[in-house]
C-alpha cells in the first residue's frame, strides 16, 4: 500500500504482493515442467501439463499483473472525490465526485456467489444507499487515514461503518439500501 499525504490517501495493487502470489502458485507447474524436461522420453506428458497449467495461472492472473505493473489505484480519496478502481469482478473503476458523496462507508457483506464467505467492503453512499462499492481484495483499507483524507478533502463527508449485508450483489450496479436504524443514527 502505498500513501500520497498531499494526494490525499492512496490504495495501490502491490507489486511484491503479486509477485509472491503468482511465485506461489507457479512453483507446481515449474515443478512439473522441470520433471519433464530432466527425462524427456518418459515424462514428457508432466511437462505440457505444467505448461498447460502455468499458460492458465499467468492467464487468470493477467489483469492484476497489468495492475501491479502498472502502479495503477485501487481506491483513492482526494480533491476530486473518491475513486473506486477496478476489481477483480471486472467492474469498471469510478469516480465519485464530492457532490454525489454523503459519506464513506466501510462494512463486512456475504455474497451469494461466495459460498457463505464473509468479504470486507468500501463504498460511496447518496440519499441513505450505498451506491457504489469495491471488495478489499490483495489490500488493506486503512481507517485513519481515509478519515483524515475524508476530512481534508470531503467537503463536509465522513467516514461510518455500515451494518453487516447479508446479500451483497456482485454485479457492482444494484445499489444497497442501509436500515433506518442505521440511517437515523448517522444523519
Amino acid at each position: 500500500m502505498t500513501v500520497d499525504v498531499a494526494a490525499g490517501y492512496r490504495v495501490r495493487e502491490s507489486r511484491l504482493r503479486t509477485g509472491l502470489n503468482l511465485a506461489l502458485g507457479s512453483w507446481l507447474p515449474v515443478v512439473a515442467m522441470v520433471i519433464g524436461v530432466l527425462s524427456w522420453s518418459g515424462y514428457y506428458a508432466f511437462f505440457l501439463s505444467g505448461l498447460l497449467f502455468e499458460i492458465i495461472l499467468i492467464a487468470v492472473m493477467f489483469t492484476r499483473l497489468r495492475r501491479a505493473i502498472r502502479h495503477e489505484p485501487l481506491f483513492a480519496i482526494g480533491p476530486d472525490g473518491v475513486f473506486l478502481g477496478p476489481d477483480d469482478r471486472h467492474r469498471p473503476p469510478q469516480l465519485e465526485p464530492w457532490s454525489r458523496v454523503d459519506c464513506v462507508v466501510h462494512f463486512k457483506g456475504r455474497s451469494p456467489a461466495t459460498d457463505g464467505h464473509t468479504e470486507r467492503h468500501v463504498g460511496v453512499v447518496k440519499d441513505d444507499k450505498i451506491v457504489t462499492f469495491r471488495t478489499v481484495q490483495g489490500w488493506r483499507f486503512n481507517t485513519t487515514q481515509a478519515e483524515a483524507a475524508i476530512a481534508l478533502f470531503g467537503q463536509g463527508a465522513v467516514l461510518r461503518e455500515a451494518p453487516f449485508q447479508p446479500d451483497v450483489p456482485r454485479d457492482g450496479v444494484s445499489v444497497i439500501p442501509l436500515p433506518r436504524e442505521w440511517q437515523s443514527a448517522n444523519n
